[in-house]
């Protein structure tokens, strides 16, 4: 469920629940993986890291939702993480929430 948080007094926000935020990083990868970490309040997730270990290897790859804070230029958004012997190699933001709770693919 998606939970409406009030931003002013004419305006709410939404934000997924864990669900919701484990389902749409799915629905960007083929592989599963696991949630490794999770901060939440009484709102939902603040922070969900969601790791990919490919096989052996030592290479995964991490999806980290990031709830918007209270700074001005913060967003809620997906980020994608790469990592090769447990050292990061790379990464980007994979996707974007809007105001009104749309997701929008970079």
């Amino acid at each position: 469920m998606i939970e409406e948080i009030p931003v002013s007094e004419n305006k709410t926000e939404t934000f997924p629940c864990k669900e919701e935020v484990v389902a749409i990083i799915e629905s960007f990868i083929e592989k599963r993986g696991t949630i490794v970490r999770m901060d939440e309040d009484e709102q939902g997730p603040v922070s969900l890291v969601y790791q990919v270990r490919e096989g052996g290897t030592g290479e995964f790859t991490e999806y980290s939702y990031e709830r918007k804070g209270e700074h001005p230029y913060s967003k809620t958004a997906i980020f994608v993480d790469y990592y090769t012997e447990g050292v990061p190699v790379g990464g980007s933001v994979l996707a974007e929430f809007t105001e009104n709770g749309e997701i929008r693919k970079i």
